[in-house]
């Protein structure tokens, strides 16, 4: 993104009317320069021109800022919080820098999102949270881990029920409102040291109006659409941070969250018939829950129970 449409970016997040001749004035360029870095914005989904009166954004927006973000956290938690406008990917871009407690990387707009398999995660401009979190455990922890990924999902699906979200989990790592998906959790985990291990968290979340009408038509929703107003995301990035570093120290101290239990008051397909597929194969049974470990547990017409790790499969309910 340019630096001019940057700063237009910052400019027209109140959704105020401003038109094409005050704006060229005020940042001392041409109508022609402002009118393609307007045209950069658009291409984002963010800004409407509004006939021949000038340009505003399609909705009032709060920029991403770190000072507001750190405001709230006690500042020994992490090492930092970056905040971007535009990036690849956070979870990529995380994973390069150096690491001493805990990092934090947020962007306004990723141009290559990365879901689970590899799938592409829509992340249109200024509209959702594209979070990442990298967190370092002692070696000892590594055997436990594996039940991180449900366990962080149940946290994120509890603290958005608090917020009036009656959000649920999907095995293993989406969040779902009325069976539409409203967040993503990718997770990658990987040994540094015969001492450490490093996770790096990526949360994707739906906030403002869906950019897209083909997210509709593939049953996905937002904050907006659920409750009619979108969350702060400075805030509820603080407060992920918090969830994040609280469930962090519980598997630190070897007493991680009864995730067999609250997998069953939170799963979207509990006690449903479901089918799990991959590349290669189908399986159609009935979800009873998850293991200690994480897998799911699936029951069988003929009654058998079998335990499923992720890798690469997916969950459906049955239609």
């Amino acid at each position: 993104m340019s630096p001019l449409a940057k700063e237009l970016f910052y400019l027209l997040h109140t959704g105020n009317l401003h038109s094409g001749e005050s704006l060229a004035q005020h940042f001392g360029v041409t109508r022609q320069a402002i009118w393609k870095a307007i045209n950069e914005l658009k291409t984002g989904a963010l800004v409407e021109t509004i006939g021949r009166q000038g340009y505003r954004a399609l909705y009032s927006y709060i920029p991403l800022s770190r000072e507001a973000i750190l405001s709230t956290l006690n500042e020994s938690l992490v090492d930092n919080v970056i905040t971007l406008i535009d990036v690849t990917s956070t979870n990529e871009e995380i994973a390069k820098l150096p690491l001493t407690k805990a990092l934090v990387m947020v962007s306004e707009m990723q141009t290559n999102g990365r879901g689970r398999n590899g799938k592409v995660w829509i992340s249109p401009l200024a509209r959702n949270l594209y979070f990442s979190m990298r967190i370092q455990f002692k070696a000892q922890a590594l055997a436990n881990l594996t039940s991180f990924s449900p366990a962080l999902g149940i946290a994120l699906v509890e603290y958005l029920q608090s917020k009036n979200i009656p959000a649920k989990i999907k095995w293993p790592n989406d969040i779902w409102v009325n069976g539409a998906k409203l967040a993503g959790i990718l997770i990658e985990t990987s040994a540094k040291s015969e001492h450490e291990v490093e996770m790096i968290i990526g949360i994707g979340l739906n906030n403002h109006p869906l950019a897209d009408d083909n997210l509709a038509q593939n049953k996905a929703t937002s904050i907006y659409e659920i409750s009619g107003e979108a969350f702060d995301r400075n805030a509820l990035i603080a407060d992920i941070i918090q969830l994040i570093s609280n469930l962090r120290d519980q598997y630190e101290a070897f007493t991680p969250p009864n995730i067999v239990e609250l997998w069953n008051k939170n799963s979207a397909l509990y006690q449903q018939k479901i089918r799990l597929f991959s590349p290669n194969r189908e399986i159609i049974g009935t979800e009873i829950g998850i293991a200690d470990n994480g897998a799911l547990l699936i029951q069988h017409e003929d009654g058998s129970i079998q335990n499923y790790f992720s890798g690469e499969l997916s969950l459906r309910a049955y239609a």
